[in-house]
Formats: structure tokens, sequence, C-alpha cells
């Protein structure tokens, strides 16, 4: 099958936070980040998950828009861990 979905169910006690919590969880592991990370959602209270796309900030095309992407990553990742360091968050 070509869909693929997940179906979150709730039950009579389930509050709608959690079922946030489960959607986040799904939403961030999908977007490709660890499983130790999308488990942080699902255990810290006063933690979220967002997201953008580079375009929404600056429009970018073809070449331009992979070396803005580039650019955040840094050589090997370090301005992408700096980031991450100083702002305490995952990208």
């Amino acid at each position: 099958p070509s869909n693929r979905c997940v179906e979150l169910k709730g039950h009579s006690e389930t509050q709608s936070s959690e079922l946030q919590k489960a959607a986040d969880f799904i939403k961030a592991f999908s977007y490709g980040f660890a499983i130790d990370d999308a488990i942080v959602l699902l255990r810290v209270e006063d933690i979220y998950m967002d997201s953008f796309e580079v375009k929404d900030v600056k429009t970018l095309n073809g070449e331009h828009l992979a070396r803005a992407i580039g650019r955040l990553a840094g050589k090997s990742g370090k301005t992408k861990a700096t980031i991450e360091n100083t702002s305490k968050t995952r990208i």
C-alpha cells in the first residue's frame, strides 16, 4: 500500500494534550529526528516542536537554496551543532 498513515486513538481518560504530544512525536520522527530526541517530546512538559522551510524566510531556488542550507549546516555539521548547543534546540 502506498498510503502510509498513523492513526492516534484516544481513550475516555485520554487528555487532548497527550494526543498532541503523540502527534508531535510522530511528526518529529518522520522529519528525521533521532528517536531519543523525539521521545523527549513525550516526557518533558514544557517542550514543543516547530518547523519552517528555508523558503519561508527567504525566496531561494536551485543552487542558492542548497547553498543556504549548507551554510546552516556548516562544515561537518559544526554550525548546526553550535546553533543547537547555544539555543538548546534540535535541528
